[in-house]
């Protein structure tokens, strides 16, 4: 018997450039003079894992990133089944119609979706075809009415390919304050109880610190801050 179980990954395709917090915003939460340079790395560190804890949290993308969504195959309803002997392919059973949810928010814009054949070949859906849902969250891709997804053969994994771009914006302060106060939160409960955190201090050539990972959890403040912007069901 077939599997028709759907997986799907998603991969960070082109990291944002810049964070949502700048170091001054930090060390002016903190307290921390200007001239203090030695616990920059540290700060630094803290926020980037900061900000991973409070996307993976909110299932959010804060600065512009563009991502890969991977789908075995394009999403629909199964058939009516009936009694006998099934001698049709998996596509010719499925009603193909089904919108595609983007796992990550908020949307801005779909580069592409494409469908890897068994044949080796690729195809371009045509952008014509479907809409593309930005109000929602998480956004969708559905298609237009009379439209169905491609309907040939796919490859056994990873047959369809969504290229998407998410973020609030291109700069820390397109991200909303809540968000922001919560990572200052979360870095302030860092620094403050920095000598429990473990961290990771690495050197490479003649850099003394070229990496700072620290373990930087979600207190419930700013866990409170965030429930809003958490998406809880994709």
């Amino acid at each position: 018997m077939t599997n028709n179980r759907q997986r799907s990954s998603t991969k960070k395709l082109t990291a944002a450039t810049t964070l949502p917090l700048t170091l001054g915003e930090i060390k002016d939460y903190l307290n921390i003079p200007d001239s203090d340079e030695a616990s920059d790395p540290g700060l630094m560190g803290a926020l980037r894992a900061a900000v991973e804890n409070v996307e993976r949290f909110t299932r959010r993308t804060l600065i512009t990133t563009t991502w890969t969504l991977w789908m075995d195959r394009f999403p629909g309803r199964a058939l009516p089944w009936w009694d006998g002997v099934r001698q049709m392919a998996d596509t010719e059973l499925t009603d193909l119609t089904e919108s595609i949810v983007i796992p990550k928010s908020p949307l801005i814009s779909i580069t592409h979706v494409k469908a890897h054949k068994q044949d080796g070949t690729t195809s371009t859906v045509l952008n014509t075809t479907y809409i593309v849902d930005l109000a929602s969250e998480p956004g969708r891709v559905a298609l237009k009415v009379s439209q169905t997804w491609p309907t040939d053969a796919l490859r056994a994994i990873n047959g369809v390919e969504v290229e998407f771009i998410a973020g609030y914006g291109p700069v820390g302060s397109d991200v909303p304050e809540d968000i922001r106060r919560a990572l200052l939160f979360t870095i302030g409960d860092f620094h403050e109880n920095r000598e429990s955190a473990p961290a990771k201090f690495e050197k490479v050539g003649e850099s003394s610190i070229s990496r700072f990972e620290a373990s930087v959890g979600l207190p419930v403040t700013a866990q409170n801050l965030l429930h809003t912007y958490k998406l809880w069901k994709l």
